[in-house]
């Protein structure tokens, strides 16, 4: 396997967050031909930049966790990649990490099955407990609990409280699960909230994980 290869972790944020997949890949794509890296490119009358990508982040969330491989054509080292790479682009598009993939591994796409949101809530001074909302009006949904990982809330302070969702990307046979799909949920959850008077502050694509025997491993620590 040539040595040559680098996964990369970057963000998505402020007003890019409103840009669609294929524009974030246009977008990253120029910024490497601006500082001068050399990608691979595929062979046959259309040739295409050996680059791919996460899955998609849905338009108007912001990330913190896009993913991206890297087949160049020539050896670089990845914190000189990271820096090449950030001169060219924006801080709202920013690379975090960057390391050389060393082993035979799956694409991006493929082997990334969880998703994390981690979603900012505020409570009434009174009324149901989160818990009890999260039980009765979602987890207990069937098209909803299907795509669901795991749901874990995080007390803040007062009754702001973080709420991380961790949602299916993939099917596992096993699982008997079903594709999570953030604009159907966040539709049915905007829809609980306001039924129980709870305010959304915020919704980040937190994290993403390969699930490997029932841990969850990050991206960066497969290769």
């Amino acid at each position: 396997m040539k040595n040559n290869q680098i996964r990369f972790k970057f963000t998505k944020t402020g007003e890019f967050k409103y840009l669609s997949h294929l524009d974030i890949t246009r977008f990253i794509i120029r910024a490497m031909e601006r500082a001068q890296i050399n990608l691979e490119y595929s062979q046959g009358f259309n040739p295409k930049p050996r680059l791919s990508f996460s899955h998609p982040t849905p338009l108007g969330v912001e990330s913190v966790a896009e993913y991206g491989d890297a087949a160049l054509s020539e050896r670089m080292d990845p914190e000189d990649f990271k820096i090449k790479l950030n001169s060219q682009l924006k801080p709202q598009l920013e690379v975090q990490q960057s390391k050389a993939i060393t082993r035979k591994i799956g694409s991006l796409m493929a082997d990334i099955g969880i998703v994390l949101y981690r979603f900012q809530l505020k409570l009434p001074e009174s009324g149901c407990s989160l818990e009890e909302i999260l039980n009765n009006d979602i987890q207990d949904v069937d098209d909803i609990g299907k795509t669901l990982y795991e749901l874990a809330i995080e007390p803040v302070h007062d009754n702001l409280y973080l709420l991380n969702l961790y949602g299916y990307v993939k099917i596992f046979k096993k699982k008997n699960n079903a594709i999570f799909k953030y604009n159907y949920f966040y539709d049915y959850f905007t829809g609980i909230a306001e039924k129980y008077n709870v305010n959304i502050y915020s919704v980040v694509k937190q994290e993403m994980f390969i699930a490997d025997e029932g841990k969850l491993l990050l991206p960066m620590e497969v290769i």
